[in-house]
């Protein structure tokens, strides 16, 4: 492809404003589980398995001793690696967290980790390895002994499990690159828990190498090293145990488990040199109970557990004895809740559990007292996007749908703000809250007040409804105007005025495939056309309409599908409702191999202009055409407005008195930017620049033009935080004229050539700019040269395929120079005959 080399400026002039500041808190979205718990000596470190993006991630939150979460909007990305990240465990060092889990992101279970500093800072965005040998290796847990971390493991290198481990500095250097085997006993070795005393690790896990699942413990040093290489039975009564949990409470250590005989839990105490202290072992609980956890306050081990779908906890003394005759409830809510954890951070015990949902949590006093508050961890702001704009003479509109109000629906919201940017309503208006999805809406302007119109899902299936908002920001039809409730899905609508009636158009499933209907609306909230005009109800779906009027007759476009291929066509409309065309009008030529989508117009006061995403050879960038108020597509060929590298997507064109306006999704890195462009009427490129830059994505860019030339972009940008309160979403945002300073650029050669596989036309469309003469040379595979045209800077040019004599000549490859005395370009097609 070829590129247009303007100047692009970064540094942007115009601050993004917001037209809605409402910052709101919910629970996340999709499902969180499997919460840990850190402490640093001020703040818990929350970290669990989510799945809000459909695989599984790890995610945290900070919270302080009071209970106020701090990383609300979303929490903290630990990793959101391809594949799933699972079962994640934590420890601090004093300066950072680090993080391990089990990583799916190879096909096969590694184990992975990344260090969070105290102010909730990733350092390893991606996750470091700690152990990538053959097989899975799974169910990490760690602790750090005042000066390496020891991560242990589940590992399956040898074809069965066994204990491996590694240590890991704070600074994430893995020391063991090949692993510690701290148990590779025959049978299998399974879920290893572990804790520090001061001296060395201890490491306990289920051991299967009697045939029933036993308890087996090894130490190992701060160096490395396995002092019980055979592993010391800890308990190894018949049946099964598992699911263990350990802490050390100063003195001995106490591990907790599930009995698989009796449903119960059980659990025993034994010193630093595992000698076992209970025999038998101490009943925990007296009925049925799963997912222990235990920790101590040093003067007491409180063991948490889920009995009968709910939440509980009781205490034992340092000699193993109970101290709370009934279970402690920590929570019974209606949910069925899992896998309790809980840590003590010096003053009180706190526990978290999740309902497969969400991550919640509470206090303990060491005395067992419940605090009556149950946090919900991560806490998501609401979202914001699809935009429209329009400006009524004296001020703007902007409207969008966001799910403030549920997380399961959008809803239409709209907001005023005047030159400059100054807000007018305190609050944004609420334009549509009916108990389902309301999208994707559009609005217009009389001159005086505002026709808002929508995707609307009150009914079961998608309909076309709309609303009036005066100028001073009043709702003026509070149930919203049924606009096209027939049968089928009517949804993507868009609107504009003429003078006396608005023209709303929109995607329409009546007839089993997507056609173009439309419909009259009267400032005063009559629908005219009831129930729709069939704009287009050709085969194959049309979508995606687009619409303007030129002061006699409206020009509805769309993208079809008909032919098989993304086309751009249109039709005129009266505004009497009309259709002029009943045979549409293709504005981008059907037969050639491309895929032209998502169709913008605008009109400049003799022509309109249209504008539409062009695919070919794996580029997307943005083209145009011409058409003329009598419906004569002006540009057979289309015009190349924007062809840079990476896509260019979402265009939106307006005129604004004096020249055409163009903004778009710009990808040319990682995340999406929009800029921006003025174009002639001619449909020549002016001028280019950037409108916003910010951190993170930035989508759906609309603009409308205000008095004495002011232009205005709205769009769907990623927002870290409003007012210093974090939202971690997309918002609309806002840009007001001048944007970026421009400087322009005399364009260097252009050379395009459709279609790129050709039989009997090839259309050659080409720019020099200031050059006098030019030269267009076709050369064969061999380097022969078989055709040259001479020409002005500028201009088309038909080859039918045939050389300097008129002979026709054979299918192959052609290379196509455009030559000027000081540059050459060059492009390659081929010939099929």
């Amino acid at each position: 492809m070829l590129f247009f080399f303007l100047l692009f400026q970064q540094d942007i002039n115009s601050t993004p404003f917001l037209p809605d500041t409402t910052v709101r808190y919910y629970p996340c979205p999709g499902e969180q589980y499997q919460g840990v718990i850190g402490w640093d000596g001020v703040n818990f470190l929350f970290v669990w398995e989510d799945r809000r993006d459909g695989e599984c991630d790890i995610y945290g939150a900070r919270m302080d001793s009071s209970g106020n979460i701090l990383d609300k909007g979303g929490g903290i990305p630990v990793c959101t690696a391809s594949g799933d990240q699972k079962n994640p465990a934590v420890a601090f060092d004093g300066t950072n967290y680090l993080v391990v889990w089990e990583d799916w992101r190879n096909d096969t279970a590694d184990i992975y980790g990344a260090r969070i500093t105290v102010e909730g800072t990733v350092l390893d965005s991606t996750g470091f390895p700690i152990s990538t040998a053959s097989g899975n290796q799974l169910n990490p847990t760690i602790a750090f002994d005042g000066t390496n971390y020891l991560v242990v493991w589940e590992d399956w290198r040898n074809d069965t499990s066994d204990i491996y481990g590694a240590r890991v500095t704070p600074g994430g250097e893995v020391l063991d690159l090949s692993g510690i085997p701290v148990s590779p006993a025959q049978g299998e070795q399974n879920a290893p828990v572990m804790a520090f005393d001061g001296t060395s690790y201890m490491v306990v896990w289920e051991d299967g190498r009697n045939g029933n699942t036993d308890i087996y413990g090894a130490r190992v040093t701060p160096a490395g090293e396995v002092i019980d290489t055979s592993g010391v039975p800890v308990y190894t009564a018949p049946g099964f145990q598992e699911n263990l949990s350990l802490t050390f409470d100063g003195t001995n250590y106490m591990v907790v488990w599930e009995d698989w005989d009796s449903f119960t839990l059980e659990g025993l105490r034994f010193t630093p040199s595992l000698e076992v202290l209970d025999t038998p072992s101490i009943s925990i609980t007296n009925s049925i109970a799963f997912s222990p956890s235990i920790c101590s306050d040093s003067n007491c081990f409180f063991v948490v557990f889920r009995e009968s779908l709910d939440i509980f906890g009781r205490r034992l003394n340092p000699d193993g004895e109970i101290i709370d005759t009934h279970y402690i409830p920590i929570s019974r809510s209606p949910d069925i809740e899992f896998t309790p954890c809980v840590l003590f951070n010096g003053e009180k015990f706190i526990v978290a559990w999740d309902n497969y949902s969400d991550i919640y949590s509470t206090f303990i006093s060491p005395q067992g007292e419940v605090s009556e508050t149950a946090r919900v961890i991560p806490l998501i702001s609401f979202s914001q996007s699809s935009p429209s704009i329009s400006f009524n003479g004296t001020n703007y509109m902007v409207v969008w749908e966001d799910n403030r109000d549920s997380l399961l629906f959008h809803h239409i919201y709209a907001s005023r703000f005047s030159s400059g940017g100054i807000l007018l309503d305190s609050q944004p208006v609420l334009v549509s809250s009916a108990d389902a999805e309301q999208c994707h809406p559009s609005v217009g302007s009389d001159g005086a007040d505002y026709l808002i119109v929508w995707e609307d899902w009150r009914n079961g299936d998608a309909d076309i409804y709309g609303a009036r908002v005066n100028g001073n920001g009043e709702l003026l039809d509070t149930s919203g105007i049924p606009i096209c409730a027939v049968s089928g899905n009517q949804k993507n609508p868009a609107v504009a005025f003429d003078g006396t009636n608005y023209l709303v158009v929109w995607e329409d499933s009546r007839n089993d495939t997507s056609d173009i209907y439309g419909t009259r609306v009267s400032p005063q909230g009559e629908v005219l056309d009831s129930p729709g005009i069939p704009v287009s109800v050709l085969s194959g779906a049309q979508i995606n309409p687009a619409l303007a009027f030129d002061g006699t007759n409206y020009l509805v476009v769309w993208e079809d599908w008909s032919t098989g291929y993304g086309d751009v066509y249109g039709a005129r409309v009266t505004p009497g409702g009309e259709l002029i065309d009943t045979v549409r009008i293709a504005i981008t030529y059907p037969m050639l191999p491309l895929f032209e989508y998502d169709p913008s117009i605008a009109f400049d006061g003799t022509n309109y202009l249209v504008v539409w995403e062009e695919e070919t050879d794996g580029e997307i960038d943005i083209a145009g055409a011409r058409v003329t108020p009598d419906g004569e597509v002006l540009d057979i060929l289309p015009i190349p407005i924007i062809e840079e590298p990476g896509p260019q997507r979402d265009p939106w064109i307006i005129f604004n008195g004096t020249e055409y306006f163009l903004v778009w999704r710009d990808s040319v890195i990682d995340t999406c930017d929009i800029r921006g462009a003025t174009v002639s009427s001619d449909g020549s490129l002016l001028q280019m620049f950037t409108i916003a830059v910010d951190t993170g994505t930035q989508i759906s860019p609309v603009c409308a033009s205000g008095s004495g030339g002011e232009m205005v972009v709205v769009y769907a940008g990623w927002t870290e935080s409003i007012n210093s309160n974090p939202v971690n979403s997309m918002r609309i945002r806002g840009i007001i004229s001048p944007f970026a300073g421009m400087e322009r650029k005399e364009s260097p050669l252009t050379l395009r050539a459709f279609p790129s596989i050709f039989t009997d036309y090839l259309f050659i469309r080409y720019s020099s700019g200031n050059v006098r003469e030019v030269k267009i040379c076709i050369y064969d595979i061999c380097g022969r040269r078989v055709k040259t045209f001479s020409g002005n800077p500028e201009g088309e040019i038909i080859w039918k395929g045939e050389d300097e004599k008129g002979r026709e000549l054979p299918s192959g490859i052609y290379f196509i120079y455009l030559e000027t005395e000081n540059m050459k370009k060059c492009i390659k097609v081929c010939r099929l005959r």
